[in-house]
């Protein structure tokens, strides 16, 4: 969803551009100055599409500018091959294996570093197999998109690392403050991560140094164990055990290790205590992951779908018309060898002169054939009536293949949908609401009609209210019977626990297979909002506009995608979010209300000056009967932040 739809050629280029410039900068992230695992692994997360050409791209930029030319070759050689292999199985079941790409990203390195550790010992193999293991675990990791960010920062830790002013290098701070934030978190693997920070760490320069790995692994886990007290009694316990193990060792330059130490230390402490809590769609509440059941339940129907719905096979050549129809007529005709050997060539351009007219018309008439090959031909009306019988046959094999696809896409889409759903976090409906949202609804219908075409639902589950309007196509009965059924397999879902975007996408699918029944759709509008914090998250099905009004200016909200039954599968509703403030108002309006344009409502919302939100809600209706609001119908939503007082929900 945007609010200028100009833009989104423009936002697709810039998330490119970016994608290649940060590909580009982890190439700078080196091991043993060879090895670029987090580059790699950019590249193999982004996939066998456009994003993956763009982190290649970025690879090969940043082997250029940051390895020598041999090794720089290597390294865009082994970038090119994680992506050749993304488009070689793209679609396949191989590429749909979690491990797919996590292997391709361990053993093409491998494959293209194998020739030049020949002969070398075992430091390089060492290195190079350390190189690959990273890159597979960060392609693993990054799966769970809450990884990334840390997974950027520590790649970057490692390209800054070589950096240094006076021995202070601004690298290792970046990987101790890493490790020390992510024990703050609550990471119980603290110490792991702490050894795999400081080895790469290690590995940045000429030869390895495990003395960074010891004391970052040392300080993660004393961090992890001082977290059972309080947070500055874990920095506490880090500073000590990572700042003074370098010093047991005589490591060189321990002094500038420790005031590095110290300077990580004091960044992880200054970040706010309500940074490191983790925050969710409900209110702060962290969501509880699906039950180990519902994964392996996910998991089945995932098998299910990829064992019973193979890919299609590759489309039939319009050859097999002739030839089919040729072996029939033409197996004991007395030129057969004239025809199909001494004048082969003849008689397959003619076949091949024929077919565009055949398929397109359905059948072959003599004039879509060259004049000497009918002359030629002793069993030409023979002929032509075997060409059309083969001909109808394969147009019948074509269309079966074509709607069988579309089938088994819908099919996979409900399997896939379903595996979602059951993988998606559960939203807790119990929390104690703040009731800072006043909200109402009404409906009326077109002019001669008894029932509105269009529905809408308010729910309140614990802190989050929900708003939903439902537009069927058309009006009167089978409008509202259409609109009606979407709010209510929409309401079961909420209630039942599940988050807004699975159950929107769930129930777009299976709009999709009804509208191949009946040839209706919906339009889908749904707005959460946290009443305590008022965060607010639109999403939108092909529905008319939505308004936010904050002070005296007001921002308009548009859907740029179609209705669920339209769009295509897998395709994801459009989604915005805002914060709703103390007097801000947002409205939801069906596309009856603003037949006639919308800029008598923005003008009206500019200048609303407040009130209980039934008094705007009868308002816009008033004033959309000035506007064309008879012809159609009509469904308004309003929902207001205020300081303290109970919902209220009216329905007309």
């Amino acid at each position: 969803m945007k609010v200028q739809t100009k833009t989104v050629a423009w936002r697709r280029w810039a998330v490119l551009l970016a994608q290649a410039a940060i590909t580009c900068g982890l190439s700078a992230a080196r091991l043993d100055g060879q090895y670029a695992p987090w580059a790699l692994a950019a590249v193999a997360l982004g996939g066998s599409g456009i994003h993956g050409a763009a982190a290649l791209l970025g690879a090969g930029i940043g082997g250029w500018l940051f390895f020598p030319f041999q090794a720089g070759l290597r390294h865009i050689a082994a970038a090119t091959l994680v992506y050749s292999a993304a488009v070689c199985f793209s679609g396949s079941r191989i590429s749909r294996r979690p491990r797919f790409r996590p292997v391709s990203c361990a053993v093409m390195p491998l494959a293209v570093h194998f020739p030049a550790l020949i002969g070398r010992g075992f430091t390089a193999w060492a290195v190079c197999l350390a190189a690959s293991a990273v890159a597979a675990l960060c392609v693993r990791l990054a799966e769970d998109r809450e990884r990334l960010p840390w997974l950027l920062v520590w790649g970057f830790a490692v390209a800054m690392a070589p950096l240094t002013v006076d021995g202070f290098s601004p690298g290792r701070v970046a990987g101790t403050w890493l490790t020390l934030l992510l024990a703050l978190w609550g990471t119980r693997e603290a110490a792991a991560v702490g050894l795999a920070v400081g080895a790469t760490l290690g590995l940045t320069g000429g030869r390895p140094e495990l003395v960074t790995a010891v004391a970052l692994g040392i300080g993660g886990w004393a961090a992890a164990q001082g977290m059972r007290r309080s947070r500055r009694w874990a920095a506490a316990l880090f500073f000590l055990a990572a700042g003074l193990v370098p010093a047991s060792f005589d490591a060189d330059s321990w002094d500038i290790s420790l005031f590095e130490t110290a300077v990580a230390v004091t960044a992880c402490l200054c970040i706010p205590r309500r940074m490191l809590t983790v925050s969710s769609p409900t209110g702060g509440q962290r969501l509880s992951p699906a039950p180990e059941q519902n994964r392996r339940l996910g998991a089945a129907f995932r098998a299910l779908y990829e064992s019973f719905l193979p890919q299609p096979e590759p489309e039939e050549s319009p050859s097999v018309v002739f030839d089919r129809a040729a072996e029939t007529v033409c197996r004991d005709c007395q030129k057969r060898q004239q025809c199909w050997q001494q004048h082969r060539e003849d008689t397959c351009a003619a076949f091949s002169a024929a077919c565009p007219p055949l398929l397109a018309r359905g059948r072959g008439l003599a004039e879509d054939f060259p004049a000497p090959f009918v002359q030629s031909c002793v069993r030409f009306p023979a002929l032509l009536q075997a060409i059309d019988r083969e001909a109808y046959a394969f147009l019948l094999r074509r269309q079966y293949r074509v709607r069988m696809g579309a089938v088994r896409d819908l099919a996979t889409e409900q399997y896939a949908r379903m595996e979602e759903v059951l993988l998606s976090e559960a939203v807790p409906a119990q929390a104690r609401p703040s009731e800072a949202c006043d909200t109402d609804m009404a409906l009326r219908p077109r002019e001669g009609q008894t029932l509105c075409g269009d529905q809408a639902e308010i729910i309140t589950l614990g802190d989050t209210v929900y708003l939903l309007l439902c537009d069927g196509m058309g009006t009167g009965e089978a409008a509202h019977a259409e609109s009606a059924l979407a709010v209510r397999l929409l309401r079961q879902f909420l209630t039942a626990g599940i988050a807004p975007l699975p159950a929107l996408k769930t129930l777009g699918s299976a709009m999709r297979l009804r509208f191949q029944d009946s040839g209706s759709f919906t339009t889908i509008d749904l707005l959460a909002v946290q009443q305590s914090t008022g965060q607010a998250t639109l999403y939108k099905y092909g529905a008319a506009a939505s308004y936010v009004k904050r002070g005296g200016s007001v921002k308009r909200i548009a859907a740029a995608g179609l209705p669920a039954a339209l769009a295509e599968p897998r395709e994801d509703p459009d989604i915005a979010a805002f914060s709703l403030g103390e007097g801000s108002v947002a409205v939801m309006v069906s596309d009856g209300v603003i037949a006639q344009g919308d800029e008598w409502l923005q003008n009206l919302l500019a200048g609303w000056d407040g009130g209980p939100s039934h008094r705007l809600t009868a308002r816009i209706l008033a004033e959309a009967d000035r506007h064309g609001g008879r012809e159609d119908d009509c469904a308004v939503l309003v929902v207001g932040r205020k300081k303290s007082g109970a919902p209220r929900v009216r329905r007309v």
